[in-house]
């Protein structure tokens, strides 16, 4: 995910394409990847964390991120990648 992610913030002609490669890579809407990352969460900082950030799903990831740099066997999002989904927070969010 983080190489697409990655590829998007380069590539902005290439996004829909990169989108639609995204959304195939993720099965069943991102359930089981979802369930993955709140359960880092969950482990590193309890559930109350999630609560916290539930009405934006943007800090969803900043928090995962965080969490799976404590785990430290979890996949981390790179920079690059975190920066591209804080542009889509400012896009989409206001934010």
């Amino acid at each position: 995910m983080d190489v697409i992610l990655t590829e998007m913030a380069r590539n902005h002609e290439l996004i829909k394409q990169l989108g639609d490669s995204l959304r195939s890579f993720i099965t069943q809407s991102g359930h089981p990847t979802g369930f993955f990352m709140a359960n880092c969460i969950i482990e590193q900082r309890g559930r109350n964390a999630i609560v916290d950030v539930v009405r934006n799903p943007f800090k969803f990831f900043y928090l995962y991120n965080e969490a799976a740099e404590r785990d430290r066997n979890a996949p981390v999002f790179s920079e690059k990648s975190i920066r591209f989904i804080q542009s889509l927070e400012r896009k989409y969010a206001g934010r």
